[in-house]
């Protein structure tokens, strides 16, 4: 709320017309009952004439502490969504996508709702682009977030764009060289996209160590043998799967 808007939310007309126009309207043949909670940015006019039509207010400002929280609900759902454990997916993701905005919106300066709003809103909305842009900022703003680099460079294979992607993977060993979980499957990924068969054979192979039960780098380590013309290998792969 920048000094105009808040002259303006304490001035004489705008009680004038927020009593006599605004709420009258909006609120008009609702039954409040006798407590009502009011959610918003802290007590005002709207709270003085709430507490004129009721016998219990409760006036209550968004928390934005609440913002890594919101990131964090949302990353339960993508968890849910890569193990193949969601029930009712429409609903269900529709959820996810309404946390990841609440993440983002609110924390605009929390890199950790930003990275996790962000990347929910790739992984379960497919809105990659929307997701760059907050997952970007939220790096900018904590760059020593291992798991921030990560999941960016998930995002950057989903969006075709394996050099960033492999930059992102490097910068997430750097900060975190004890847990690679994800990294080599991305990575894997990336040299996929990039044609280095090779490269993404080894790194497919690595993230099977980490996570033996994973399909995805399975898959990657099963193509990028076939398509290097190494098909014994590739055989195994797909038949161990």
């Amino acid at each position: 709320m920048n000094r105009l808007h808040r002259w303006y939310c304490q001035s004489s007309q705008w009680k004038q017309k927020l009593e006599n126009k605004i709420l009258p309207w909006s609120m008009g043949g609702v039954d409040l009952g006798d407590e009502v909670l009011e959610v918003g940015p802290g007590p005002g006019l709207t709270t003085d004439w709430l507490r004129r039509q009721t016998k219990t207010i409760t006036s209550i400002e968004v928390d934005p502490k609440l913002a890594c929280a919101y990131g964090m609900a949302a990353w339960c759902h993508v968890r849910r969504k890569a193990r193949g454990w969601m029930i009712d997916h429409v609903q269900e993701s529709a959820e996810a996508t309404r946390l990841a905005r609440k993440a983002v919106h609110l924390g605009h300066d929390d890199p950790v709702a930003l990275c996790m709003g962000g990347y929910a809103l790739a992984f379960v909305a497919h809105e990659f682009d929307t997701a760059a842009v907050f997952m970007d900022r939220g790096m900018a703003i904590n760059p020593n977030h291992a798991m921030a680099w990560t999941l960016g460079a998930w995002l950057r294979v989903w969006r075709g764009e394996p050099e960033l992607a492999l930059e992102h993977v490097a910068h997430a060993m750097r900060l975190n060289p004890l847990n690679p979980s994800g990294m080599h499957g991305a990575a894997a990924y990336a040299h996929f996209l990039s044609g280095n068969y090779d490269a993404a054979s080894s790194c497919a192979e690595s993230a099977m160590r980490d996570n033996p039960i994973s399909l995805l780098p399975i898959c990657v380590y099963a193509a990028s043998n076939a398509l290097a013309a190494q098909l014994e290998p590739a055989r195994k792969a797909w038949i161990w799967r």
